[in-house]
């Protein structure tokens, strides 16, 4: 089983993300990859996870379908949906005055770009045509030094995001946006030692630890970096995936 490599992910092939194909539009995902946590003791590569409200719990890179707005870009796609779930920056917001729906779409772009500051590799990743039938998939990875760092500039947009909390008030946060309820940094070796072990929980989803309380575990969903399979009783990769990630 070949298990997480995060150091592998500046090389922008292809990646493990949630997929699904009854939408036949396109969707586009980015991994935030923090170089360490040293604040918190962690000098190891960390992704940024989101809990979304609609997956019983279950935590996944932020991300989404294409829509109109997007052009038909999946790096659109996907910086439109950090935008959206962890900044908590609507496309469209309502005029106090009209009360009619407005274009929000510069203000995504503005706060995306300052985000990006924080990044010092920029954001790679490819398109990937998964099947003639199928919509196509765009994953991206966002690489920063400090996962600290990222938090703070990312609470200037959202200040839902309360950088430098407990782990334990990070899982207590009520909402970051419409979509999100919480959200959490785990490592490289515990993604490794989840796989390594198979934990998994009732819904044979993947089961990692968090940062600092090992006896809190988090529901990933699948597909972020594999799945089980029920009938074989193993563990598998996704097909689709960054060089040596998984």
């Amino acid at each position: 089983m070949r298990l997480p490599n995060l150091g592998q992910l500046r090389t922008g092939a292809p990646g493990a993300v949630p997929v699904g194909f009854a939408d036949k539009r396109g969707r586009a995902f980015v991994f935030v990859i923090a170089d360490g946590y040293p604040e918190k003791g962690i000098h190891e590569p960390l992704v940024l996870v989101l809990r979304h409200k609609g997956q019983y719990g279950a935590y996944g890179i932020p991300g989404g379908l294409q829509d109109s707005s997007d052009h038909g870009k999946l790096l659109t796609t996907a910086l439109r949906e950090l935008a959206e779930e962890w900044l908590n920056i609507p496309k469209e917001v309502k005029d106090p005055k009209t009360h009619q729906k407005v274009d929000n779409q510069q203000a995504q772009k503005f706060a995306v770009q300052t985000l990006l500051q924080q990044s010092y590799d920029g954001v790679r990743g490819r398109t990937t045509e998964l099947h003639p039938t199928r919509p196509p998939m765009g994953t991206y990875v966002m690489r920063v030094h400090s996962a600290l760092d990222f938090e703070k500039m990312s609470a200037m947009f959202n200040d839902n995001i309360k950088h430098g909390a407990s782990r334990k008030d990070k899982l207590k946060v009520a909402y970051l946006s419409s979509e999100i309820n919480g959200h959490a940094w785990i490592t490289q070796s515990a993604i490794k030692e989840a796989i390594t072990n198979l934990t998994l929980d009732n819904y044979g989803r993947l089961l990692v630890k968090t940062t600092h309380d090992p006896n809190v575990k988090l529901p990933i969903r699948d597909y972020v970096f594999g799945h089980y399979d029920l009938n074989k009783d193993v563990w598998k990769p996704n097909r689709f995936t960054w060089s040596n990630f998984l």
